[in-house]
Order: structure tokens, then C-alpha cells, then sequence
């Protein structure tokens, strides 16, 4: 994954002059500044000492007396006289200068959270409110920061250590409960853009939305875009279906997330557990996990699920190895949350102390074409990699989840004696990449559909179409037009009077089976108000009728009534919305009814 840059993120606005001159003071004055600002004052004071002696000396005062009444300088004890030694004078600037200097710098630091709220309440709009400041608000706070936005961060605990880090780099911070609406008016939440609620309590993350939203009204522009933090794994996927069944409200737009979750997922979606040579035999591979509960529990359904939709031979199974203490149990437990493991993978636990020279030693090992590790122990973590790198199978890459690749972790898992076996990845630092985070569930959906409509046209034959591509290779258009069919899904599942369900390796028949029920004779009806979405979306996006389709020239043939099309592009639009269950399995939901 690369690095995030300003101009592919959906946070880095326009650079001003200022901002520019402000990260220039940041990065290479201040620094400087500091270390140097209590040698400079200490050498100024003495210099009015030093002067004073002298000049006083000048006038005919002894020693004493000249040393005396240069201290009294401080307190605006002199004059300027156009008769008097010119290290006098300036002595008697200076000294009341620096005393001038020391009151105003006290004065701003008593009145700068006054003076920044009233600046808040006048200037600040589309900016970013993150409420948190443990190890996922900061790390976002500071990368936001690096990209130019302007960030207003919000903690209950006073005494958070992150703050001084966040105003070391010129964020506002406010300290006080983020689920009090006074406080959110405070920040601005209702002219942000972003509000990122990473409060460390699932508890708090949600009455923060509802405050939130409770203050959030009339947003012409576009709704607040919301991004909440949640550590329940559980909890994180009923809200998510929740989502996508209802739909956002008008003046917000709310996304969930959970760390270890998406970190799972990236991943396997960066380094993959099998190859396309492997999906396509008849014999599944062996893949190696050693994690912890959390986390496997993540590699283990995500490895399953891409195996079964990747194999050629439904009869193929994968090999999911997990090594850890209490595998056994974690299998079993795993085989009933998620029955229909047992017809994708065969869960092979493996009870063994990661410390034992039989890691590297077992068959287990050997014959394992992938291996991740991710353990809360990071160090431990590190070693048991560099363990398995010690015999790796050629071609294999070890891939190492830690939290920030560049604590001791990573320097350890470095030692791999340059062989390049061990591959880091640095959850904090890329499942917290903004682009990431704004993409979301929305996202995931439309990458979803894309897929669903290339595999379709593969399957005809089609394969010079211009969308008949990667998402990646995608152009913006395409992919706009495609998310605006994922925020349309709300709409297509309550007007069958259905609702979507959690589901990590859902059962795609019985989906399809309960949607086609549900659907019944109104195919051609959602196939109609499809085409008509999707018409509007285009025409909002700058097309145009034309007998001729011409992309760049965003022309297209089929900007015309449903009527008017031919049998083959309805049929494209009925396709659209009988594959709207298989849509939903790869993000991870199945379809039920509603409850009447």
C-alpha cells in the first residue's frame, strides 16, 4: 500500500500561503527557537545588568550603587536622557522590553483557549473534530495535520499525554465530554466536515453521534460525514448492517469501523493467502496464522471467505493452521459462530509453545504457502517471524502486523538476515489512512458491484468494454457512479421489504433465495427505477444523450426512458438487481426479511 499523499486524500483541501508559512515555522524555526530562547533571554538580561553597571558607572556612581540601580531597570526605574551613555539607554530599553515581553507571553498563554474559542466561533468551517485522543485519534490527528487540514481534537481526560503532542503541532485541542452538545457546538461539529469519534468506550462513541446529530440540521451543502471508532466486533457489524439497510439521514452520513477487523482484511487483501494458480487447482493450500483472539478470528473467516470466492472446485478446501495457545478451543468456537466454515476450510488448531524449535521444524510450516502473525506481544511477535524465517520455503513471505513500523518491533523483525522473508505491516499507519477511512462502507459496496458487473461481462465474452477493468484502474467517474448505486441499496431492500444482517461468510443461496422471494413480479419495476437512477446519476455527472456512446465526450446511448432500451440493456439492469445478494456476501451481509 503507498504511502498517503495530499493530493489523494479527501481531507487535504486547498494549501494556502499561510498554512505553508505555518508548517515551515513548525518544522524548521521552532525547533530552533526553543533551543535556543532561554540562552538568548538569559543573554539579554545580563546584557541590561551589564550595561546598567557600566553606564551608571559613566555617571559617577560607585560599583555598588551602579549594580543596584541597573536591577531596578527591570521595573521601569529610568529614563531616556540624550545626555547619558548609550549603553545606559539601551539598557534602560531593553530591560523593560524583556519584562514587557515575559507579561504578554503570560498573558496569551492564561487567555489562548479563550482566544481560540472565540476564533473557533467565527472562522472555523469544513474542518475535521476528531473526540479521542488515545493511540487511534492522535495517530489520525497528526496525519491529518501533515496533510494540511485543520483538525480541532476533543478529550475528557485532562491529562491525556497526547495532547502536548497535538499542540506541540499547532491542533487545537478542547478538554471536556465530546457527548455534551455544548461542547460539539463548541468545536464546530455542525460546520465540520469530518467528525472521527475514536473515544476508546463503544459506550461513548455512539451518545457522541447522537449528540452529534442532534445538533447537526440543515446542511444544504452535504450531510457531516461521521466516522466512529468501535471496538466490539459484534456491535460493529449490526450497526454497519443497520447502515445499509435504512440509509443515512439527510445532514449525516455516519461510518463505523473497527481496527482489528479492517486490519484483517488489508492485510489479506495486500498479501494474499494463496495464489490465482492455487484457486484454480483442485487441491486447497495451507495457510499459517499465529494471533491472537481477536485478530485470527479476522484472518481465519476473511481466508476462508476469499478461498470460496476465488476456487475453481467447489470441492477445495483450505487448510487454516491456527498456532496459539487455546487453538483448540478458538476452532471449535469459530466452527459454531460460523457454520459454514466447515463446507470452505478445514480449521487445523496447533497447541505449541511459539518458543519451541518445532515452529520451524513441522510440516505445518513447511507446507503453509502463506504465514501471518499478529500477537498482541509485538516483540514476541517479531520473534516468532524471525523463527519461521529461519527454514521459510522459498517464493513465501511472513507477514508481520504490529502497531507502528517504526518502534523496536520492526528493527527486531529486521534481522531477518536481509533476506527480505519478513513483510511489516503497520495497522496504525495504514488502516488509519484517511483515504481509507472515507471510503468505508460505501466503498466496499461499490468495489463490490464493480466486481459483480466485470465478472458478468467476462463471462460473456465482453472484454473490451471500457469498464471491464480492475477497480483500481478505474476512472473517477466509474467509480462515482458506482458508489452512487451502493447508496441507493437502502432504498432497493425496503421497497422488497427487506433488511441485511451481519454475516462474514453468509449463505449466498438462501440470500438470493429470501430476495427473489421478496422481489417476486416487481423485477422489471426495480430494474426500471435502477435504469432511472442511474440516468439522474449520469446526467448529474455532465452526460448526455447520443446515438453513439463516446466516453470521453460522456456521451451515452442508453440516456433514455427504461421503454426505449433494448431487451439486452434491460436485461443489464435486471442482472444489476438479481445480483444484489452475491453483492452483499462479499462485504460481508445477507439478506433477511423484515420484521413486520
Amino acid at each position: 500500500m503507498q504511502e498517503e499523499s495530499p493530493e489523494s486524500s479527501p481531507f487535504a483541501g486547498e494549501r494556502s500561503t499561510s498554512w505553508a508559512l505555518r508548517r515551515f515555522w513548525r518544522a524548521n524555526v521552532r525547533p530552533v527557537w526553543r533551543q535556543l530562547r532561554a540562552p538568548i533571554i538569559v543573554l539579554l538580561g545580563l546584557t541590561v545588568i551589564v550595561f546598567g553597571t557600566i553606564g551608571y558607572g559613566k555617571l559617577g556612581d560607585d560599583w555598588w550603587e551602579a549594580l543596584f540601580k541597573s536591577f531596578q531597570l527591570y521595573a521601569f526605574g529610568g529614563s531616556l536622557q540624550s545626555g547619558d551613555p548609550l549603553v545606559l539607554n539601551i539598557a534602560r530599553v531593553l530591560g523593560p522590553l524583556l519584562v514587557g515581553v515575559a507579561a504578554i507571553r503570560g498573558l496569551l498563554v492564561l487567555s489562548r483557549e479563550q482566544l481560540r474559542l472565540i476564533g473557533f466561533r467565527l472562522f472555523r468551517r469544513n474542518h475535521t473534530v476528531i473526540v479521542g485522543l488515545g493511540d487511534v485519534g492522535f495517530k489520525l490527528a497528526a496525519s491529518l495535520n501533515d496533510l494540511g487540514e485543520r483538525v480541532i481534537a476533543i478529550d475528557r481526560d485532562a491529562t491525556q499525554p497526547s495532547i502536548a503532542g497535538c499542540r506541540e503541532r499547532g491542533i487545537s485541542v478542547l478538554v471536556g465530554d465530546a457527548a455534551d452538545p455544548d461542547l460539539l457546538r463548541t468545536a464546530c461539529v455542525h460546520r465540520a466536515s469530518y467528525l472521527i469519534v475514536a473515544p476508546g468506550s463503544d459506550g461513548v462513541a455512539a451518545d457522541v453521534v447522537a449528540a452529534a446529530a442532534a445538533i447537526t440540521t440543515d446542511r444544504a451543502d452535504r450531510p457531516l460525514k461521521v466516522i466512529a471508532h468501535i471496538e466490539d466486533r459484534a456491535l460493529w457489524q449490526a450497526l454497519r448492517a443497520h447502515t445499509v439497510s435504512h440509509g443515512d439521514g439527510p445532514d449525516l452520513e455516519v461510518e463505523f469501523f473497527n481496527l482489528y477487523e479492517t486490519a484483517g482484511r488489508l492485510v489479506l487483501d495486500r498479501d494474499p493467502p494463496f495464489s490465482a494458480e492455487a484457486a484454480a487447482g483442485h487441491r486447497g493450500p495451507r495457510v499459517l496464522i499465529v494471533a491472537d483472539q481477536a485478530i485470527a478470528e479476522v484472518l481465519i473467516v476473511n481466508a476462508a471467505r476469499l478461498w470460496r470466492n476465488s476456487r475453481a472446485d467447489e470441492r477445495a478446501r483450505i487448510v487454516i493452521t491456527l498456532a496459539a495457545a487455546g487453538a483448540e478451543a478458538e476452532c471449535e468456537r469459530l466452527r459454531e459462530r460460523y457454520p459454514a466454515i466447515d463446507s470452505i476450510a478445514d480449521l487445523d488448531p496447533w497447541e505449541i509453545d511459539l518458543a519451541s524449535p518445532a515452529v520451524r521444524e513441522s510440516a505445518r510450516n513447511h507446507d503453509a504457502g502463506a504465514a501471518y502473525v499478529a500477537l498482541g506481544d509485538e516483540a514476541r511477535g517479531a520473534a516468532v517471524a524471525l523463527t519461521l524465517a529461519a527454514t521459510n520455503p522459498a517464493g513465501r513471505k511472513i507477514v508481520l502486523a504490529i502497531n507502528d513500523r517504526r518502534l523496536g518491533a520492526a528493527l527486531i523483525a529486521g534481522a531477518d538476515g536481509g533476506t527480505g522473508a519478513i513483510r511489516l505491516f503497520g495497522i496504525l499507519e495504514l488502516v488509519l489512512s484517511p483515504r481509507f477511512l472515507v471510503d468505508g462502507l460505501r466503498e466496499t459496496l461499490a468495489r463490490a458491484m464493480h466486481d459483480s458487473y466485470e465478472r458478468s461481462q467476462l463471462a460473456t465474452g465482453e472484454t473490451e468494454l471500457p469498464y471491464v477493468k480492475p477497480w483500481a484502474a478505474l476512472e473517477d467517474d466509474a467509480k462515482s457512479s458506482n458508489r452512487d448505486f451502493a447508496a441507493d441499496i437502502p432504498r432497493k431492500l425496503t421497497a422488497v421489504g427487506c433488511m441485511v444482517v451481519p454475516a462474514a461468510l453468509p449463505d449466498v443461496e438462501r440470500s438470493t433465495r429470501i430476495f427473489e422471494q421478496h422481489v417476486g413480479d416487481r423485477l422489471e419495476e426495480l430494474a426500471e427505477a435502477e435504469h432511472e437512477r442511474w440516468m439522474a446519476e449520469r446526467i448529474r455527472s455532465g452526460w448526455s444523450y447520443a446515438a453513439e456512446r463516446d466516453n470521453a465526450a460522456k456521451l451515452h446511448d442508453c440516456l433514455v426512458p427504461y421503454e426505449q432500451l433494448s431487451e439486452a440493456d434491460k436485461e443489464k439492469d435486471r442482472v444489476t438487481i438479481r445480483e444484489l445478494p452475491e453483492m452483499l456476501a462479499k462485504a460481508g451481509f445477507a439478506i433477511e426479511r423484515t420484521a413486520s
